[in-house]
């Protein structure tokens, strides 16, 4: 469908698929995920599978046992949403248009007998159709995870037979809390009053104790674990930034949470040879390179922290990873040689801030690999009074901030590029605005190669280096 929620703040679109509500879609999928007690668990065992994967199989089999609900609620969601934002012509159309996707079809169809009575007269229904549908997924993902026992943590054998006792599948599967829920409003369908009395029971209502609730089981799941700390660590603290306090409908949160990218699993458009070397022979590799880039890469945590950073060379293909301990060393490497260089993982560069303000008077570029919503926090501290542009490209926008000579690029939703001047009132962050052509021109051939160099080598990201 063009888009993807991986459990990261964002939402990722893809601009070969790339459709005008593919955003809402994709932002339904967040919602559910990380306002439910059920979703946020398996947000958190995400973060936390990321580097200790004795967990792996928990988290997939939850994902499996809530995918079905999720998709039928923000297929649905997506297409009553054009009821909104265009017309009810254009709905028809985009339905006609989904018949073609007989899987994504049979999930708008499964809710058909809702729309029964929509028609272009009352086309206003649609929302409120689409909200309540949004709001009996909420109450199926709202599972009592705390009374999970422990022994069900253990093994995924275990946790399938405790799924498999008496009621627990009603109790404690998305899948089929959400069918028992949506058939109760279905008056062509007999419901058990007793069965929905039980599934309401203790249904976490109150969203500010959600992660209250899921850090607890988080801790019981990993009781054991060696490294607690670290897992609290990875947990506490993580959260999403408060939508009511902006200025912000649904769907223009929706437009600027997503991310354009390019979702491809199998890395078929990566063909360069990898490479790695120590730091003192990556600069020699690095001043060889005729035309490439250097990208600051993956900043590791663990002990000690690894710092990445590799040099793509584009006329042998080659790319050559290295490591570097401290500020003075990056500074070193970013002088030494002639290539852009280019922070793909911004969490490295405040680290480094001061030498390299001191030490570096070349352009150092980012390139943000996630929404221009979660990135507001590194813009306000990095360009606050800086000069922006934003760009309209076929299926994605291209927001440039620049001060001194530091430059941002941000992928945005085409939907988004009339919303960035509001975005920057509701932070409170002063920018000022120029002509794309104005800003853009100087920099024309550096950015395309590096957006380029994005798009290539999309997530293929160092995880170790020895």
């Amino acid at each position: 469908m063009g888009g993807k929620y991986n459990f990261e703040n964002e939402t990722l679109i893809d601009i070969r698929e790339y459709d005008k509500n593919v955003d809402i879609h994709e932002m339904i999928h967040k919602v559910l995920s990380t306002k439910t007690t059920y979703g946020y668990l398996i947000d958190l065992l995400n973060r936390i599978c990321k580097f200790d994967n004795s967990k792996i199989w928990l988290r997939d089999l939850l994902i499996n046992n809530m995918n079905h609900m999720q998709e039928v609620i923000a297929t649905n969601y997506e297409y009553l949403s054009y009821l909104k934002t265009d017309d009810f012509e254009t709905y028809q159309n985009k339905i006609n248009e989904l018949k073609q996707n007989k899987k994504y079809y049979k999930y708008f169809n499964e809710l058909s007998w809702t729309r029964e009575y929509l028609n272009k007269e009352n086309s206003e229904l649609g929302e409120s159709i689409a909200v309540s549908i949004l709001t009996i997924g909420l109450l199926a993902l709202d599972v009592n995870v705390w009374k999970i026992p422990e022994e069900a943590y253990e093994s995924e054998k275990a946790f399938n037979r405790f799924l498999g006792t008496e009621n627990n599948m009603n109790l404690f599967n998305p899948n089929t809390r959400f069918k028992t829920f949506i058939n109760y409003h279905n008056p062509k369908k007999d419901t058990d009053e007793e069965l929905i009395k039980s599934m309401m029971s203790d249904c976490q209502l109150d969203r500010d104790k959600i992660e209250i609730i899921c850090i607890r089981e988080i801790l019981k799941i990993y009781k054991n674990y060696k490294n607690i700390d670290l897992i609290l660590l990875r947990v506490i603290g993580y959260g999403t930034i408060d939508m009511t306090t902006l200025s912000f409908s649904f769907e223009e949160i929706s437009y600027l949470n997503a991310f354009p990218t390019i979702i491809d699993d199998s890395f078929n458009n990566f063909k360069f040879n990898l490479d790695s070397c120590e730091n003192k022979d990556f600069i020699s590799k690095v001043l060889k390179v005729n035309r490439g880039i250097v990208r600051i890469d993956n900043t590791i945590l663990g002990a000690p922290i690894i710092n990445t950073l590799a040099v793509i060379d584009y006329e042998k293909k080659n790319a050559i990873y290295s490591v570097y301990k401290n500020g003075k060393d990056l500074a070193e490497i970013i002088n030494s040689s002639k290539l852009d260089v280019a922070f793909f993982d911004i969490r490295t560069y405040p680290r480094f801030r001061e030498i390299l303000e001191r030490n570096v008077s070349k352009d150092i570029y980012f390139i943000m690999e996630s929404s221009v919503l979660y990135n507001i926090g590194f813009i306000r501290q990095e360009f606050i009074n800086g000069e922006y542009s934003v760009n309209n490209y076929e299926t994605y926008g291209l927001l440039v901030i620049k001060k001194g000579n530091k430059i941002l690029l941000q992928l945005i939703s085409n939907n988004a590029i009339n919303l960035i001047d509001r975005l920057w009132k509701d932070f409170d962050i002063f920018l000022n605005k120029k002509e794309w052509n104005e800003l853009y021109n100087c920099y024309e051939d550096k950015i395309y190669e590096i957006i380029k160099n994005y798009f290539e080598y999309f997530n293929f990201s160092l995880t170790c280096i020895k």
